[in-house]
């Protein structure tokens, strides 16, 4: 360092309890004096945040990162291109940061790669697909159901509101049963589909769908193929634990709710259908990309034509864990107390109020290309 630059140092740090704004200026010429200088750059970038400029705090932060990389300025670097949406820049630190030497930093940038990786799987732009599944146990009638869908749309704009889309999907149980007397259970069809997606907000979605159902089994009051169409509005949400992924187990009580909503039409039961669900509970255990939660749950049901499996009320507790988010992947098991709500029980063979158990192996993530 020259003596010029230290110099003019020694007046940037007098003033800069005093008068930061005014400082600025004084730790800038330092630069132009000594561009070398990480301390003078890395004041010069904390400078310009805290005075509102943050892309001139990224250049000076690149700048003493270069003459002196280190893990506690890059994970710097990293949550200050992320905060100005320069995601893939941050989401390439934070991957390196993962392997760093640090403890701490490996905690701080491990959360964070993997919720970017998330995200900038889910922005994919202009095309978009996403894989639902939903197989379950249910011990009240000892039967196993599978739900499967595979959607690919493409936006139409580049504000991600309007897509087309296509849909594959399978929903199939273990327990029904085709012929001249069918037994039901759940409903069981393969859907060829595509539609239209309007998503004005976060967490609304409407949909209206076109597609081709084929029955999986005989029914004599159905063709084997119909035509099927739906529209449906959704509407969901929550507050949600943060990620920590500590590298040892963390046991703790971090709290979390979420809810989930839609109602729509659909030609294939010639109804309206209704759904609410609702969880509250507390994320307890967490080590690595693995979490625990446990929670209380609500769920209910409407419909317009009174059939009495669509208008039930539900309420439980369940326990879930959470191998890796990246995977998209839980385990939940949970205990419903609930009973068919309607006044009026025809056709209703069960006992109003019931209990079960059921053990669920969810999937749901966007598909990255």
């Amino acid at each position: 360092m020259t003596p010029d630059a230290h110099g003019m140092l020694t007046q940037a740090y007098a003033r800069l309890a005093d008068d930061p704004e005014a400082a600025l200026p004084l730790f800038e010429r330092a630069v132009q004096m000594d561009s070398s200088n990480t301390l003078a750059l890395r004041q010069v970038g904390s400078l310009y945040i805290s005075l509102g400029r943050p892309e001139d705090a990224v250049k000076a932060f690149r700048a003493a990162y270069l003459h002196r990389p280190s893990d506690t300025l890059a994970l710097q670097l990293a949550y200050l291109s992320s905060s100005l949406g320069h995601q893939e820049e941050a989401f390439t630190i934070f991957q390196r940061l993962r392997q760093s030497d640090a403890p701490d930093i490996r905690e701080s940038a491990r959360p964070a790669a993997t919720v970017l990786a998330l995200m900038l799987c889910a922005d994919q732009y202009p095309w978009w697909t996403r894989a639902q599944a939903y197989p379950f146990y249910d011990s009240r009638f000892e039967n196993y159901v599978v739900s499967l869908s595979l959607y690919g749309g493409r936006y139409l704009e580049a504000n991600r509101v309007t897509s087309l889309y296509g849909v594959l999907s399978v929903v199939t149980d273990t327990r029904s049963e085709g012929g001249a007397f069918p037994v039901i259970f759940s409903d069981n069809y393969a859907l060829a589909g595509g539609g239209f997606r309007f998503t004005p907000i976060v967490g609304l979605t409407a949909d209206v769908q076109f597609g081709l159902a084929v029955n999986l089994l005989d029914r004599p009051t159905s063709q084997t193929v119909q035509g099927d169409v739906r529209a449906v509005a959704s509407y969901g949400g929550g507050l949600y634990a943060p990620l920590h992924m500590p590298e040892r187990v963390h046991v703790h009580g971090t709290p979390f709710a979420d809810f989930y909503s839609s109602f729509g039409y659909y030609t294939r039961y010639e109804n309206a259908i209704g759904y609410l669900q609702g969880k509250a509970g507390l994320r307890v255990l967490e080590y690595m990309y693995s979490c625990a939660d446990v929670y209380l749950r609500l769920d209910a049901s409407v419909d317009t034509r009174a059939d009495f499996f669509n208008n039930i009320a539900e309420g439980g507790a369940g326990l879930r864990i959470v191998p890796n988010p990246w995977w998209g992947i839980a385990l939940a098991l949970e205990w419903r107390r609930g009973f068919y709500w309607k006044t009026e029980q025809a056709g209703n063979p069960y006992d109003r109020y019931y209990s079960s158990v059921r053990f669920y192996l969810l999937f749901d993530r966007s598909l990255c290309w």
